[in-house]
């Protein structure tokens, strides 16, 4: 949650060092790394290990007997172990360490707890007998133990006997939350920024969508938009459509998508009375208000899923209600997804080619099955009713998403909503409720005048047909710009409308646990699968830092 800070420095080290790299390796990091002042270093010295080791410039040794008497630490010179030092200088830097499965057990017992102490290379030093005097210590860097094990981030298939028990629903739905896709690079008059990504998780031909998103209109005196669309990731990018819709409206009124691409005029948002996760626990903080500091259905749950309620309340004229959503998608997702395909192993890739075959119908629903996107139910009658599934938005920037309420599913004194997502898949920012008359909007389309990537793309981009903008490569990039747009009105919003798909190249080798992948198919076990390795990383591998 917002201001869980054990989950922020998790959540921050999943992103920086990337926790689970593609070949299905083991990352770690040292648990205790800080420059310390000398008042510092006294109080911490006296946590020292059973592995000491002392850096005199070139010179590296272990300090054997190592204590504190009278504000120094002595012992005397010895050898160094070389998988000690091996395991040390990875975790600083983060690198992976090749193990199998089988010897992940193994790997953690050798592991020692170390305090490494730094002295500049000047300091005179004894070739026997240590005496360092606390205070002469520039530096010191420890890697500890917590509770049973030691503090190091090591992917949740080290503790195969907790992956194993998880349950994962569908396997080629798990394919979609990979969700890297085309990136946007929109040009404010002096830079580009990345703001959007295109189609996300549409990751088959077969899953090809259309996709819109408001763009930051950085220079709303400019009848020129310019962009880049770029592949940044180990990906094929196929974009068939790309165009903007400009809309040029009031200062009064906030111009939101559907899905469908249809644009909504919203004048009045009101706030949900309340809003609650299951145990009803107040979320309003978090979900309430636009600070894009948003909740990111963590909160414990009687099922797989996530679920999250809200309660509006019900104006005399319903006929134009519609749920307004400003959200994102996670970077935790993507860890899990690495995670299940680790353990498919050298058949990853054939496991998406026959993924590939599947019907649209039948992806979409085993993707809801599973947890992934997230789905918008009402109440009518005691019943839930679903009224639109989400598609991922990417995890790039917020998304505001209009979804319309059809009169006919409104009934009670309030208006109670359900919203039903994998655990810790989406960031939600803001929902609430508009229920003002559509106004009479125009929209523009305004299509790309240059496309110019490795040749021209403006006749792949023009039409919904078998021609695309093909980005084959990582590093492939198109440069777009749009002309025509009005600049002379009080307020326009510009919203990117794209259709495609993309194909991940990511490959992975060794064992295909296939006695335990079917073991994990079940409702809503993407979900649990996330429930579980993030309890891991909180409970079992927590990060000791110096603050």
């Amino acid at each position: 949650m917002k201001n869980n800070k054990t989950m922020q420095r998790v959540m921050s080290f999943v992103m920086i060092l990337g926790i689970l790299s593609s070949c299905g390796r083991y990352n770690y990091l040292s648990s205790k790394v800080s420059n310390a002042t000398a008042q510092y270093q006294k109080d911490d010295v006296k946590e020292l290990t059973e592995y000491v080791v002392v850096h005199h410039g070139s010179d590296v040794f272990r300090l054997m007997d190592a204590k504190i008497e009278n504000d120094h630490l002595t012992g005397t010179r010895g050898e160094v172990n070389d998988f000690q030092e091996n395991v040390y200088a990875s975790a600083l830097n983060g690198s992976s360490a090749d193990l199998l499965i089988e010897e992940a057990k193994s790997f953690l017992d050798k592991i020692q707890e170390q305090t490494h102490v730094y002295l500049d290379k000047s300091y005179e030093i004894d070739s026997e007998n240590i005496a360092i005097g606390l205070n002469d210590i520039d530096e010191s860097k420890s890697l500890f133990k917590t509770k049973d094990g030691v503090a190091v981030f090591l992917s949740v298939l080290m503790v195969i006997g907790i992956v194993i028990l998880a349950v994962i629903a569908g396997f080629a739905i798990l394919l979609l939350i990979a969700c890297n896709c085309p990136h946007v690079y929109t040009f404010d008059g002096e830079s580009y920024h990345f703001t959007n990504t295109l189609f996300t998780g549409a990751t088959a031909p077969n899953l090809e969508r259309n996709d819109y998103k408001i763009l930051t209109d950085y220079r709303p005196e400019s009848s020129i938009y310019e962009m880049y669309i770029k592949n940044e990731e180990n990906e094929r990018h196929y974009t068939n459509v790309l165009e903007l819709l400009v809309v040029n409206h009031t200062k009064n009124i906030q111009v939101i998508p559907g899905q469908d691409g249809e644009v909504h005029a919203v004048s009045d948002m009101k706030s949900p009375t309340s809003i609650t996760n299951e145990k009803g626990g107040d979320l309003s903080p978090l979900a309430a208000y636009h600070d894009e500091q948003g909740y990111l259905f963590d909160s414990e749950s009687d099922e797989n899923m996530v679920n999250t309620y809200l309660t509006f309340d019900k104006p005399t004229d319903v006929a134009n209600a519609k749920v307004i959503l400003n959200l994102k998608n996670t970077e935790w997702a993507g860890v899990v997804y690495k995670t299940f395909a680790s353990m498919m192993g050298d058949r990853y890739e054939g496991w998406v080619e026959n993924n590939h075959k599947r019907s649209t119908e039948e992806a979409i629903a085993g993707m809801k099955k599973a947890g992934v996107p997230l789905v918008l139910s009402i109440k009518k009658n005691g019943e839930w009713v679903d009224v639109e599934t989400i598609n991922l938005v990417g995890e790039a920037n917020y998304t505001s998403i209009a979804v319309p309420i059809v009169e006919e599913l409104i009934s009670g004194t309030d208006i109670e909503i359900r919203l039903q997502a994998g655990f810790k898949f989406w960031d939600l920012d803001y929902v609430g409720m508009d229920f003002t008359p559509n106004e009479e909007l125009k929209v523009n389309i305004i299509k790309p005048s240059l496309a110019n990537g490795e040749i021209s793309y403006l006749s792949s981009l023009e039409n919904d047909d078998d021609v695309y903008m093909e980005h084959l490569n990582t590093g492939d990039s198109t440069h777009l710009i749009f002309e025509g747009l009005m600049a002379d009105t009080e307020k326009r919003t510009i919203i990117i409308h794209s259709k495609g798909y993309y194909i991940s190249q990511d490959k992975y080798a060794g064992k295909t646990y296939w006695r335990d992948l079917m073991k994990l198919k079940a409702p809503g076990g993407l979900s649990l699968l996330s429930k579980t390795m993030y309890s891991v990383y909180l409970n079992e591998y927590t990060l000791q830092t110096n603050e």
